[in-house]
């Protein structure tokens, strides 16, 4: 499996939210704790064993910093980081 890691993009691969794009905000054990930024507030992060999610090469390396020096994150980042993964073309369009 491959390894996961703080600010990834990962996605639901079992459970009512399947298919729901994540980023993984903590790591503790066999479980990460993941954050949509709107569902999933950073206030209610959601616990899902590894072989549950499914990661991708998304590393949202903004997140991941503030992360490592604790810094403040709003849910506002992570909604737009995330739509941003999903939607990779409206990037290149508004340009």
């Amino acid at each position: 499996m491959k390894e996961i890691i703080l600010g990834q993009v990962v996605i639901s691969k079992a459970g009512r939210d399947k298919g729901d794009y994540f980023v993984v905000m903590d790591i503790k054990n066999e479980y990460a704790y993941l954050a949509d930024g709107h569902n999933r507030t950073l206030d209610r992060l959601k616990a899902k064993k590894f072989k549950h999610i499914q990661p991708t090469n998304d590393i949202i390396d903004g997140i991941k910093n503030k992360i490592e020096n604790q810094l403040k994150i709003a849910n506002l980042d992570i909604r737009e980081a995330l739509n941003k993964c999903k939607n990779p073309q409206s990037q290149s369009n508004e340009n």
